[in-house]
């Protein structure tokens, strides 16, 4: 399947996305989509090329939800094939939190509105990153793409992998989770 057909038919907006702008041959394999507690989703796997970096393949996760308007930002582990690329792949100033010098250490996160981005990182939602290392997460808006960086999830693991996206998803919309669709 190409693409551009998947993105035009699930309507899955991918421009808003460094991931999905920045990379060259995408290749979606093994869709699977619908609706999970109002969310429309979409779960895939994702092979890539990065110019000097390679082929990777992942599985990803995209979830949409009405109603919500959340800043724009990115958020990797810090040791994502090294500064390069996460540069590339979102092109932002990185910041850090105090409170979990953990968390700071080992996960990147760009973004323009600072201000907004760091009222959705609550103490819930950096613990569940202390707890789920090697993620990788893009919001625009009301959607949202979750991934494990360079890890295709397996098949008898995809629906516990799309209750995690939703769980973390929830942590940043938790007015506005419940019944949104």
């Amino acid at each position: 399947m190409s693409f551009q057909w998947i993105s035009q038919k699930l309507r899955l907006d991918h421009e808003r996305f460094h991931l999905t702008t920045v990379c060259r041959s995408p290749v979606f394999e093994n869709l699977k989509y619908g609706t999970s507690h109002g969310i429309r989703f979409a779960i895939f796997d994702y092979q890539f090329v990065l110019p000097k970096f390679g082929t990777f393949c992942q599985t990803v996760v995209w979830l949409h939800w009405r109603g919500a308007n959340l800043p724009d930002f990115a958020i990797g582990p810090g040791s994502w094939l090294g500064q390069d690329l996460f540069d590339l792949l979102t092109g932002r100033n990185d910041f850090h939190f105090e409170s979990h010098p953990t968390f700071s250490k080992n996960h990147q996160i760009r973004g323009g509105n600072v201000s907004a981005i760091r009222e959705l990182f609550t103490e819930d939602v950096l613990n569940f990153y202390e707890q789920h290392s090697g993620l990788g997460t893009e919001v625009s808006g009301n959607r949202l793409l979750y991934y494990r960086v360079k890890v295709r999830v397996e098949p008898d693991d995809i629906q516990p992998f799309l209750n995690e996206a939703l769980q973390l998803l929830a942590l940043f919309q938790p007015a506005n989770h419940e019944g949104s669709a």
